[in-house]
This record gives C-alpha cells, sequence and structure tokens, in this order.
C-alpha cells in the first residue's frame, strides 16, 4: 500500500535537531564560532547550496575529535545516508584530539572522508 513507501523516508523531529543544536552549543561553549559555523553549514544544506557529501564532510572536519557530535549528525542526513566511523578516528591515547577515516553509506555507495588531525 501507500504507506510501505514511507516507511523508508526519516522523519526529523523537531525535538532531536534542537537537542543536537543544544549538544553542540555545550560542547564549544568556549568556541562560539565553532556553533556560529555549524548553523552557517546547515543553512547552506538547507537552502541546497551544499550536498550531502558535502554537508557531511565540512560538518566532520568541523567537530573533528567529537565524535559523539559527528555520529549524532546522522539526525540530519536523508534517507539512504549514514555516517560511521573507523577505529582509527577515537581519540588517541594522549587525550589528543585525532582525526581519522569517515565513511557514509549513501545511495552511490560507500564514501570515504579523511579528516586531518588537528594540528
Amino acid at each position: 500500500g501507500a504507506l510501505q513507501g514511507m516507511r523508508g523516508m526519516r522523519e526529523l523531529k523537531v525535538e532531536d535537531a534542537l537537542l543536537y543544536l543544544d549538544q553542540v552549543k555545550m560542547e564549544f561553549s568556549d568556541k562560539p564560532e565553532i556553533y556560529n559555523e555549524f548553523l552557517d553549514i546547515m543553512k547552506n544544506f538547507k537552502a541546497q547550496a551544499i550536498d550531502t557529501p558535502g554537508v557531511i564532510t565540512k560538518v566532520s572536519r568541523l567537530f573533528r575529535g567529537y565524535n559523539k557530535l559527528i555520529l549524532g549528525f546522522n539526525t540530519f542526513l536523508p534517507d539512504g545516508y549514514k555516517i560511521e566511523l573507523t577505529q582509527a578516528s577515537e581519540d588517541g591515547p594522549d587525550g589528543a584530539k585525532g582525526g581519522g577515516i569517515l565513511f557514509t553509506r549513501g545511495p552511490n555507495g560507500t564514501m570515504r572522508i579523511d579528516i586531518p588531525v588537528l594540528p
């Protein structure tokens, strides 16, 4: 029936989005410019100035070292896209915020994004 096609669509719940924005704001309370840059990225994404792989790359680089936030961004992705982190993307043993490798599963297969290590 008509409902079966709907099942694959992921519905973005406003509460989830607001919760995520709060997490970002709290995580970077000492760096408001990162939160503001995230809002700019989201505005451009919503206006379709950036495509889905582009927004994933930008957000992953902006939040590098904050894997919880990177994975939390899955909330905003259209159906068929999913961010997955490899072991290499975990923070280093000395607490260094590392780079890593990110895999995004999308309709066109898997895309690899290398996140540069912080200087």
